[in-house]
């Protein structure tokens, strides 16, 4: 009897619950989230549409009404909008909206159906996020979006003032762009002084070569400025800009000898940093040329004797040395040159004197012994007696 009792009672649950179940979902209108969208990007100021999609889930033609709404604000926007959705089908509405502040807005749109009965409240509500941008240089495309917010070419990830048209450089981070700067790198140089206004470590270049002194290993010659192997060649010479080529030394006791006397030259101190010397030339400025270590050479005639050295290496470069000989007579020949030049000094003086000696022994006559001498045959001739006719 009792499980009698407990079926019947389990049937009219049955035949209770169908009628609900089939209330919940046979008149309803639903939102999906996919539905909700804008037709493009919201430039704060300006106006955009709000779309949604309602969908009819059952087999009747049902109506309603839809509500867009800000959440941020809490007011409706626009007025509801009515739809008429036939069976198994969609309805689009729409509203125009105004962001007024740049940042994330939370809009919601619910439908409202004519007749709850029958509807599932669940998914008559949808909250969407959209964004309001800026749009610095007013291209349509809000700065989030846009790769050049200022639009001067300078794609902003590159850009020091993605706002500023003007300006897209800061080389010495002081804030203020190179354009207006009169100090671009901050070195203290201004930049109508400054030949590398943008480069801190850099102002002068002597030799023009686009290199600055500071980082030209040749700061005055504008054909080289790197030495790879630091070898004192410039890489624009050096056949081997890898190879640190020989360093050529010359020693000499004295740079100043007499003739005939015995000049000893050596190579001693020259050296190979990466690897070794494998010969010695020696140009001994008269023409001759000796190879070795160790060289000796007389030189029979006075006069300037340059002396150049050249090394070469295991890997075929060669390296140069100069030295300057001066070559004087003996004391000997000195003393015989400054005896004959005394000699011919005093020789010169003493016919000089003698010949003076000589001019002083004939005396002039003086003047007033020739008018005496006048006066005299003067009178001489008055003397004489007339003669007569």
């Amino acid at each position: 009897m009792k499980n009698l009792i407990r079926i019947f009672t389990l049937l009219i649950c049955l035949l209770l619950a169908q009628p609900i179940y089939a209330v919940d979902f046979d008149k309803d209108l639903s939102i999906n989230p996919e539905s909700v969208r804008s037709d493009s990007d919201l430039i704060i100021g300006n106006s955009v549409r709000i779309y949604t999609t309602v969908t009819n889930n059952s087999n009747q033609d049902l109506f309603g009404v839809v509500k867009f709404y800000d959440e941020n604000k809490q007011t409706f926007i626009g007025v509801d909008q009515p739809i008429s959705v036939l069976a198994g089908k969609t309805d689009d509405v729409f509203v125009d909206w105004t962001g007024d502040t740049v940042g994330n807005h939370e809009i919601s749109v619910r439908v409202v159906p004519w007749h709850t009965d029958g509807d599932n409240p669940s998914n008559n509500k949808v909250t969407q996020t959209i964004y309001v941008d800026t749009d610095s240089d007013g291209d349509g495309t809000g700065d989030r979006y846009d790769i050049d917010d200022d639009n001067d070419g300078t794609p902003d990830n590159e850009d020091a003032f993605p706002y500023d048209p003007n300006e897209s450089e800061d080389t010495d981070g002081d804030g203020i762009g190179n354009n207006v700067d009169e100090d671009d790198d901050g070195d203290g140089v201004m930049d109508t002084e400054d030949l590398f206004p943008t480069d801190a470590n850099e102002t002068l270049d002597f030799d023009f070569d686009g290199i600055g002194n500071n980082s030209d290993f040749f700061p005055q010659d504008p054909n080289e400025w790197a030495d790879s192997d630091n070898d004192g060649l410039g890489d624009n010479s050096d056949p081997d800009s890898q190879n640190h080529g020989p360093l050529a030394e010359i020693e000499t006791e004295n740079t100043k000898v007499r003739v005939g006397e015995i000049v000893t030259l050596n190579a001693l101190k020259s050296r190979d940093p990466d690897g070794s010397i494998v010969s010695y030339e020696w140009d001994l400025g008269d023409g001759i040329i000796e190879t070795g270590v160790v060289v000796e050479r007389v030189y029979e005639e006075t006069g300037d004797y340059p002396i150049t050295l050249t090394v070469f290496d295991d890997k075929g470069e060669s390296r140069q040395s100069t030295v300057q000989i001066k070559v004087t007579y003996k004391w000997q020949a000195i003393a015989f040159i400054v005896v004959t030049i005394l000699l011919v000094l005093l020789l010169l003086g003493h016919r000089l004197l003698f010949s003076g000696k000589k001019r002083s022994s004939v005396k002039p006559k003086s003047h007033a012994s020739e008018k005496v001498t006048k006066k005299t045959v003067v009178k001489r001739k008055k003397a004489l007696p007339r003669k007569k006719k």
